[in-house]
């Protein structure tokens, strides 16, 4: 599976108006691929920028705060994860009818 995501660039007003908040954009790719016990991810976040400034403003009379976060470079992650088979191993051929002549409560007769 292959995604792609584009937050765009936005500003938030919380707490009950007095926070304000500006985040720029944001581009994540995603690629996924799982085959029987074995699974692989990878996420790139912001491959065409370098860098990226968030800018948060608090409003308390009579004061004011003003915060900005700068992010440098690129994040790529890569998710490797096998699963061990647990448990008997059940040939998957298997007949499961059940027999409706059978009294039994467990069949719900």
């Amino acid at each position: 599976m292959v995604g792609a995501t584009y937050y765009f660039k936005d500003k938030i007003m919380s707490a009950n108006g007095t926070e304000f908040i500006e985040r720029p954009g944001t581009f994540w790719l995603m690629a996924s691929y799982g085959s029987g016990n074995l699974n692989v991810d990878i996420s790139v976040q912001n491959i065409f920028f370098n860098h990226e400034v968030s800018k948060t403003t608090l409003y308390c009379r009579p004061f004011r705060s003003l915060t900005r976060d700068w992010r440098n470079g690129r994040s790529v992650s890569v998710s490797l994860t096998y699963t061990f088979d647990y448990g008997k191993k059940v040939n998957p051929d298997i007949s499961a009818n059940v027999n409706v002549d059978t009294e039994s409560s467990v069949l719900g007769r």
